[in-house]
């Protein structure tokens, strides 16, 4: 009760109802990068972070059985009254719970970002569900791959669907002529030692490697901040060159005209793959948390050293990948990410024909 309280100091106050719609929008986090996806439903969004409070649906959950928390979604729930409700926030344990509070309205969540990990919440899901669990289940999982829908559908009922990335299907690929240079896919988080270590050691290794066969070395950055910019010219000096994210789709388009990118534990590098795209993987991340779920295709399991990849912070390994990367053709390149089955961990769906299909199907039931 007291969080809602503080939210009528903190929050956007709205006075009205929400308004009927086929489809509610569970969390505001994930809206502007869903809102073309969406916009032909014109979804109502719930938002339950304190962004917006709503005070008709307040004072009704006050007299709701239940949480105040439960109650407060409850009766926005019952307000919209929608045939759907979709998250971005597919590791939200608040969200499997609504099915079984709502047994006549399909929920959908969509995953946002690749899994795994000793700090990810996702490990949470095997201590806290099970599909004996009054609050484990989601009707429609829309994951990047088999692989993440498999493991999903272990803790949670429902069914689950391969639609890849939702952002990354939203823009074509670019069908220019690669140009030769490394492109390092930028995970900054200064605040996480172990992830600063690993940064650190692959890019002092790539710059090496620039050095010596004279490619140039750029930093895809994660945002238009110069703190991230800073960070990577201390490290590196200022002759490398850093990307600013301009907008939802220019990194995916600088790695789509790059000819090799590398990444650690990034989204962006299972994406860029999938577009057909030449990436290293140097995962190395659970070497230094003695973590399986930092591995390559973790949830899969691969052996720890591929023709694209390696679990180890190990400079030979780096520098055996980029040879091979920059010596494959792209026809060499296609049958290797068929030989070891990367549709299975995501797919591109151009213009997401995949998802749109599936909640149509729901909304005309």
């Amino acid at each position: 009760m007291f969080k809602y309280f503080k939210y009528i100091f903190t929050s956007k106050i709205i006075f009205s109802s929400p308004r009927s719609s086929k489809v509610l929008f569970y969390n505001g986090a994930g809206a502007i990068a869903l809102s073309k996806l969406l916009q032909p439903w014109k979804p109502e969004i719930l938002y339950i972070e304190g962004e917006e409070l709503n005070l008709v649906i307040l004072w009704r959950s006050l007299f709701t059985k239940g949480s105040v928390s439960d109650a407060y979604e409850d009766c926005y729930i019952k307000s919209v009254n929608p045939s759907l409700i979709i998250t971005y926030i597919d590791n939200s344990f608040r969200f499997y719970s609504i099915s079984n509070r709502h047994s006549g309205i399909k929920t959908m969540f969509i995953q946002n970002g690749w899994r795994g990990g000793v700090a990810d919440t996702m490990n949470s899901i095997v201590n806290d569900f099970s599909l004996n669990s009054e609050f484990g289940k989601v009707d429609l999982m829309c994951t990047y791959g088999e692989v993440m829908g498999e493991w999903y559908n272990k803790y949670l009922s429902g069914e689950y669907f391969s639609v890849g990335s939702i952002l990354n299907n939203q823009f074509p690929i670019a069908r220019k002529e690669k140009k030769r240079r490394i492109a390092f896919v930028s995970n900054l988080n200064s605040k996480n030692h172990i992830l600063s270590e690993a940064t650190e050691c692959v890019l002092q290794n790539l710059k090496l490697y620039s050095k010596r066969q004279s490619i140039p070395l750029a930093i895809v950055g994660r945002s238009d901040e110069n703190s991230e910019k800073n960070y990577y010219f201390d490290m590196l000096g200022a002759d490398v060159e850093f990307i600013s994210k301009r907008d939802l789709s220019s990194s995916y388009e600088y790695l789509d005209e790059s000819e090799v990118s590398v990444s650690i534990d990034t989204s962006l590098g299972y994406e860029t793959v999938s577009r057909g795209n030449k990436n290293a993987f140097f995962s190395i991340l659970g070497y230094f948390t003695n973590s399986d779920g930092h591995n390559f295709g973790w949830p899969a399991i691969y052996i720890d050293k591929g023709a694209f990849w390696t679990n180890y912070p190990d400079p030979k390994e780096f520098f055996r990948i980029l040879d091979y990367l920059f010596e494959v053709t792209q026809e060499e390149w296609e049958k290797e990410i068929e030989k070891t089955n990367f549709s299975s961990l995501i797919i591109y769906d151009q213009d997401n024909t995949i998802v749109k299909s599936i909640i149509e199907d729901v909304i005309l039931e």
